[in-house]
């Protein structure tokens, strides 16, 4: 679970795990509530008060986004955890949807959700959002930078090999030449005495 990352307390992660329950199932918050107790059940619906949040334009989203999570923020800042984590999580399986989908789902992540992330310090997360919505925005600039970076990733570890392996031979020369050093001053105490 995602929301691990964040070291996020049992009702926290329980609530990001159950979070699409309400909606997607016939279970409410009730029995959330009765199974799981008060404190996950009210994550649960500080969640899903955020998913329903509908818009007309990215800007308006953001603004809107922006205040909701603020006002929840007010309320519990897990909730905004928990929702940044599933939306980390949507964006790594983007792989199954059609690419109109994908993105539409990488925009809003880029214009609400990364900046959110990017405004609350979380960089980590900032950054990893940023390069998932850019592999999905800016396909092709992606598979050719990836690609860039694949080819630095070979060369580098060439160099390194040959670092270690000049290192290796150096450090074997060393030790040579201190064992060879060794008998010669045992010698030289033996003359002296």
């Amino acid at each position: 679970c995602i929301a691990a990352r964040f070291h996020l307390d049992s009702p926290s992660i329980q609530a990001a795990l159950l979070h699409d329950v309400v909606e997607d199932t016939a279970i409410s918050l009730d029995d959330i509530k009765t199974k799981f107790g008060p404190k996950v059940a009210k994550l649960v619906e500080g969640l899903s008060k955020l998913d329903k949040i509908q818009f007309d334009d990215a800007t308006e989203a953001q603004a809107e986004n922006f205040r909701k999570m603020l006002l929840a923020m007010s309320q519990d800042v897990r909730i905004i955890l928990i929702k940044l984590s599933d939306r980390l999580h949507n964006m790594q399986t983007l792989d199954h949807l059609k690419p109109e989908k994908q993105l539409r789902i990488a925009q809003e992540t880029a214009d609400i959700y990364s900046p959110i992330a990017n405004r609350l310090g979380l960089n980590n997360l900032y950054q990893e959002l940023e390069d998932l919505c850019f592999r999905y925005i800016h396909p092709v600039r992606y598979k050719t930078i990836h690609k860039a970076i694949m080819a630095s990733r070979g060369n580098r570890k060439e160099v390194i090999e040959k670092i270690l392996d000049a290192n290796s031979k150096k450090e074997n020369k060393d030790k040579s030449e201190k064992k060879e050093e060794k008998p010669a001053k045992k010698e030289e105490k033996q003359e002296t005495k």
